[in-house]
C-alpha cells in the first residue's frame, strides 16, 4: 500500500511539473508565431491522447520527461525568416520559457504557501524555553523533525503527554536544539510570526542554494539532516499527522521538484534546455546557422559533458 501511495504521490508531482515546463514552452512558441504540432508530457505506452486545432496533446505512462514539438526548433526546418539572428533569439525565448516557468511555481509556493526560514519567535514567556535562551528572533524551523511549513504547525506537530524536539535557528546563524515534555500544562507562552518579506526572499534563496548543492553533491546540507527532507514521501503518507500538514507539504514539495527541474534543464548539457540555449547563442553571436561536422561536435561535447557529470556524481 505504501508503495501505491508513494507512486501516485511522485506521479501528481511529475505530472504538474513537467506539464507546467512543457506549457511554458507551448505558450512562447505560439507567441513568437512557431507552429506547435504536439505536446506530450512523460514517455512510454500513451494513456491520453486528444488532437485539436492541428495540435496533439497526449499524456504517456512515465511522466519523467515531456517535449513540445515545434516545427521551428527542428534543426532540419527551413528557416522561414532572412534574419538568422532574430529567429535564434526567439528560439532562445521559447526554451528559456519551460525552465522559468517551473522557477516561477517554485517562488510562488516557497513565497506564499510555506516557510522556509521557519516562523519567528514574538514573546516567549515559558520557562522550558526560557532556560534553554530561546528569545525573540529566534526562527523554528523542526518540531519533531518535521519541518514547519505553516504558522499553526508549532502546535499541530507536537505530540501531547511526551518528549518533543524543536529546533531553531538563532540570529547569529547557530541552530539550537530544544527537547522538552510537552503536556497542557506547560507548552504555553510563545508566539510566532512569519519572516517579513525580504529575510523571506533570502530563505528561498537559501532553500534553492541548499537544492543546487545536493543535485550536484559538492558541499553539504548547509542544514542539519532531518527525517522529513531525507524522505518527504514518509511525511505525506504518515497519517498521525494532521491532515491539512501533509496537504500543504505536498505542496511544498511540488515547489521543490519544481524548482529542481529548473535547475536541472538549465545545465549546458546534451538533451537539456541549458546546452539547446547555449546552442542557439552562436548563431546570434555569427549571424549563421551551424551545419555539418561543428553541430555534431557540439553534439558530441555535450553527451560528454552529461556522462562526466554522471560520472562525478557516481564516484562522489
Amino acid at each position: 500500500m505504501d508503495i501505491l501511495a508513494s507512486t501516485i504521490y511522485m506521479y501528481v508531482w511529475f505530472v504538474i511539473v513537467i506539464l507546467l515546463h512543457e506549457c511554458g514552452h507551448f505558450i512562447a512558441s505560439k507567441f513568437m508565431g512557431f507552429s506547435v504540432s504536439s505536446i506530450c508530457i512523460g514517455f512510454g505506452p500513451t494513456i491520453f491522447r486528444l488532437s485539436r486545432n492541428n495540435i496533439e496533446y497526449c499524456l504517456k505512462l512515465i511522466p519523467l520527461a515531456g517535449y513540445c514539438k515545434v516545427d521551428e526548433l527542428n534543426i532540419s526546418h527551413a528557416p522561414r525568416e532572412n534574419n538568422i539572428r532574430l529567429l535564434h533569439i526567439k528560439k532562445i525565448i521559447v526554451y528559456l520559457s519551460g525552465p522559468a516557468m517551473n522557477l516561477f511555481l517554485a517562488i510562488m509556493i516557497l513565497m506564499t504557501l510555506s516557510n522556509p526560514g521557519g516562523i519567528i519567535v514574538t514573546y516567549v514567556n515559558n520557562e522550558y524555553f526560557n532556560e534553554q535562551n530561546i528569545d525573540n528572533g529566534y526562527a523554528l524551523k523542526y518540531v519533531n523533525n518535521n519541518k514547519i511549513v505553516r504558522l499553526s504547525d508549532f502546535s499541530g506537530l507536537m505530540q501531547l503527554n511526551n518528549k518533543n524536539e524543536f529546533v531553531f535557528f538563532t540570529p547569529n546563524g547557530e541552530y539550537a536544539t530544544v527537547t522538552i515534555y510537552v503536556s497542557n500544562d506547560n507548552i504555553g507562552g510563545l508566539y510566532f510570526r512569519r519572516q517579513k518579506i525580504i529575510p523571506r526572499v533570502m530563505s528561498v534563496f537559501m532553500e534553492f542554494r541548499s537544492i543546487v548543492s545536493q543535485v550536484l553533491r559538492v558541499s553539504q546540507d548547509y542544514e542539519p539532516s532531518r527525517n522529513s527532507i531525507d524522505t518527504p514521501l514518509s511525511v505525506v503518507r504518515n497519517t498521525s499527522l494532521p491532515s491539512i500538514y501533509r496537504i500543504y507539504f505536498f505542496v511544498y514539495q511540488l515547489g521543490i521538484i519544481s524548482f529542481i527541474i529548473f535547475f536541472v534543464n538549465m545545465l549546458p548539457v546534451f538533451v537539456f534546455d541549458g546546452y539547446k540555449i547555449v546552442y542557439s547563442f552562436i548563431p546570434v553571436l555569427t549571424g549563421k546557422i551551424i551545419h555539418g561536422k561543428f553541430e555534431k561536435t557540439l553534439n558530441l561535447l555535450g553527451f560528454l559533458l552529461l556522462f562526466l557529470y554522471v560520472f562525478i556524481l557516481y564516484i562522489r
